[in-house]
């Protein structure tokens, strides 16, 4: 039935959010919690979790994505349905990386849908976004559509918002989250960041979307998993590669 994919994905995100370090975006409460657990794994030493290869929501391979990133991908999870008939929402398709480097977690959430934004900041469309404070447009050459950035809590996340013209809406929300005492990367590199992944995924996203349901899976994979990524994993991790 179609509901299972909906109500397995709510049961699997609030798992996810309890056992991994940085689920959603938007909230000071959650910061303030992800900024504690960042230090207490500060002293860890870097190494790659997702090795080569690996295909990150369907969109590019884990190495392609830490070259644009400028940083190491720690992990992600996705999930997207197709269209259903007489529904304007569908297809969908939710994508979350966590990125890291030495004193910084970077998150970048990637989400796709119809009829409008579901932002924590109020907005719901392309215009709410236009009246954000900074706000400018972005436009890729060669792509229909039009988009709009801008920084939000306090300049620590980045928001793009991009309305494809068939009325899908596709953003992208940037997050760093720093150890107390450690450089904060600057705004403009998050902007660039977020700017380089659209003009990536644009054309890809309706396309991954579009295909067979993918119920929500994680790599690496987390306890009490449920789905099979539609796209198999060319390699487990191993024990060295995982906290």
């Amino acid at each position: 039935m179609r509901l299972r994919g909906p109500i397995v994905r709510i049961f699997m995100a609030l798992l996810f959010a309890f056992l991994s370090p940085i689920y959603a975006v938007g909230c000071s409460a959650v910061r303030d919690i992800e900024n504690d657990r960042a230090k207490a794994s500060a002293s860890a030493s870097l190494h790659h979790t997702v090795p080569k290869g690996v295909p990150v929501c369907e969109l590019m391979v884990s190495e392609d994505l830490e070259v644009l990133a400028g940083y190491e991908i720690e992990k992600f999870f996705y999930d997207h349905s197709p269209a259903i008939d007489g529904s304007d929402t569908f297809p969908t398709f939710y994508c979350t990386v966590n990125f890291r480097a030495e004193a910084v977690s970077r998150v970048a959430s990637v989400n796709y849908r119809g009829g409008s934004v579901r932002m924590v900041n109020g907005v719901e469309n392309l215009d709410d976004a236009r009246k954000a404070e900074g706000a400018k447009d972005v436009n890729i050459e060669g792509v229909e559509g039009e988009g709009v950035i801008y920084s939000y809590s306090e300049g620590k996340e980045v928001i793009l918002v991009w309305k494809y013209p068939d009325g899908h809406y596709l953003w992208i929300v940037t997050t760093d989250y720093v150890i107390d005492g450690a450089e904060e990367p600057e705004p403009k590199d998050r902007v660039d960041f977020t700017e380089k992944l659209l003009t990536r995924i644009v054309s890809e996203v309706p396309k991954v979307a579009a295909g067979p349901e993918q119920e929500i899976v994680y790599y690496p994979p987390q306890p009490l998993e449920t789905a099979t990524p539609l796209t198999p994993w060319p390699s487990e991790p191993s024990s060295s590669q995982t906290r």
